[in-house]
């Protein structure tokens, strides 16, 4: 897995559960979240099952970090992308 950093969430949404605990990068230092609330889905860096998410580009990425630089801007969601795909039902 290679590190992904997006930052192009143009939907409403809420953050919760903050924590300090990273991963970050060394220029990033703001508040973090585990959890993430969007109308129709949730990421929760915390739970193997909600923090996955699929890309318009067709990445998948692994969400390890819920990022905001302040409390009006739009979050950063550090993850993991992978690198190599296989389908499961060939």
């Amino acid at each position: 897995m290679k590190n992904f950093i997006y930052n192009k969430i143009n939907k409403k949404f809420t953050s919760k559960q903050p924590h300090n605990k990273g991963p970050l990068y060394e220029h990033i230092n703001h508040q973090q979240y585990y959890k993430i609330i969007f109308d129709n889905f949730t990421l929760n860096t915390n739970n193997i099952n909600d923090c996955y998410i699929l890309t318009h580009c067709g990445q998948i990425v692994k969400c390890v970090n819920i990022i905001h630089a302040n409390i009006n801007s739009d979050p950063v969601i550090l993850g993991q992308c992978f690198l190599n795909k296989v389908s499961a039902y060939t």
